[in-house]
């Protein structure tokens, strides 16, 4: 009420000042958003501020400006925050993040980080189990993303004892040895005196003897069954199939090792005959079997060849000598050798005491002494082969 009658005053005083004042107010300032107009010659307020000209409201972010003089009417109103939304939800290994924004303009206000959510565990899973010789394994996982979370070792099972046993590592020629072991690992848990002696068991054949292998006796220990003593069993007799024959030989039945050889016909010759191909056959007979049988005799022949030479000096004379030896080949039966030296190819008599007659010796040495060489040079060497039916063959040779 009291604001009511001051300006009532104020607005009665003003007009009785206009009304007492006698300029024309000809001239006068233009009236702005903010200033009255007033009189440039006596000051007086000819009209009233314009007041301002608002263009457009006030947003969250801009105030309202004056159209006019562009002076704010009123200022930005400000965010009303509104809802947060979640632009990455948090895992359990990654942070996440949300932003909220203004209820009016829909602006981003604010952001913020989700922090992570950290595994969720499982129970433990076996991946390998534990024994009494190596440790085993096991892990975790998050529930959520399935990645493993830890890994663990699971110590070594306790051994599980056996019985005591032959400990046949520690069983010598000499002693008995046992030993207790893991019945799940066979892991030796504890070892018994190895210094103990066996035990006397039974003898058994652990190779039966043959005619070619001697046999084997071995003596057990009745603890540990260990062979801790040998004995040899003489190897046996052959034992022959039948007595050799001509044509068989005796064989053991057991190894078919020959113990005779086949004896061979002991041929006795009933005849000789003539073939149409020019060679003569034998007839035969065995006197041991009785068989008859038929041999080709073809024609006989004999070479003559110089096997070796040999030269000593005495009393300055030299000692020559050269052997030859004879090959004879087809007849029938052995053969007998003569050797003849003739002075000339046409002499008769051959030189006495160079000859040699008919006998098993396929070769004969001939030996001259002079200064000069083997002074049988020349000369001619005549051999003479017989086989066992009186067939007969020459071989001239020039020495």
């Amino acid at each position: 009420m009291k604001k009511l009658f001051t300006l009532l005053f104020v607005l009665i005083a003003s007009l009785l000042i206009l009304c007492s004042c006698e300029c024309k107010h000809t001239e006068a300032t233009d009236a702005t958003c903010i200033s009255p107009s007033q009189c440039l010659s006596c000051g007086e307020t000819v009209s009233e501020a314009l007041g301002h000209t608002k263009g457009s409201d006030a947003t969250c972010t801009k105030p309202a400006i004056c159209i006019v003089c562009n002076e704010t009417i009123a200022k930005a109103i400000g965010h009303t925050e509104g809802d947060w939304i979640i632009d990455a939800a948090a895992t359990c290994t990654e942070d996440g993040n949300k932003h909220q924004i203004c209820s009016v303009c829909n602006e981003t206000i604010k952001t913020e980080t989700l922090p992570k959510l950290g595994h969720t565990e499982s129970d433990w899973i076996i991946d390998v189990e534990a024994t009494c010789s190596e440790q085993g394994s096991k892990h975790n996982v998050c529930l959520v993303c399935n990645e493993v979370v830890s890994t663990k070792k699971i110590l070594k099972l306790s051994h599980t004892p056996g019985d005591w046993v032959v400990d046949k590592e520690k069983v010598t020629q000499n002693n008995c040895a046992k030993a207790q072991f893991c019945t799940v690992c066979n892991t030796k848990l504890k070892l018994e005196s190895s210094s103990v002696k066996h035990t006397e068991g039974q003898w058994i054949t652990t190779q039966e003897p043959t005619c070619t292998k001697v046999g084997r006796t071995e003596l057990l220990c009745s603890v540990c069954n260990t062979a801790y003593k040998l004995n040899q069993i003489a190897k046996i007799s052959h034992e022959s199939n039948a007595e050799a024959t001509c044509t068989a030989p005796s064989v053991c039945t057991m190894c078919d090792l020959i113990l005779a050889p086949a004896l061979g016909h002991d041929a006795k010759l009933l005849n000789i005959e003539a073939s149409d191909s020019g060679y003569s056959i034998a007839k035969l007979s065995c006197t041991r079997c009785q068989s008859t049988f038929e041999e080709t005799i073809s024609e006989l022949s004999v070479s003559v060849a110089q096997t070796s030479s040999s030269m000593a000096t005495i009393n300055g004379y030299g000692s020559y000598s050269r052997t030859y030896s004879a090959s004879a080949s087809g007849g029938y039966g052995e053969y007998q050798y003569k050797f003849e030296v003739f002075s000339t190819p046409s002499s008769s008599s051959p030189i006495s005491h160079l000859t040699q007659d008919f006998s098993s010796s396929s070769s004969c040495t001939l030996s001259t002494r002079n200064s000069y060489g083997f002074g049988l040079s020349g000369y001619i060497l005549k051999v003479t082969v017989k086989d066992s039916i009186g067939n007969q063959k020459e071989y001239i040779y020039q020495l």
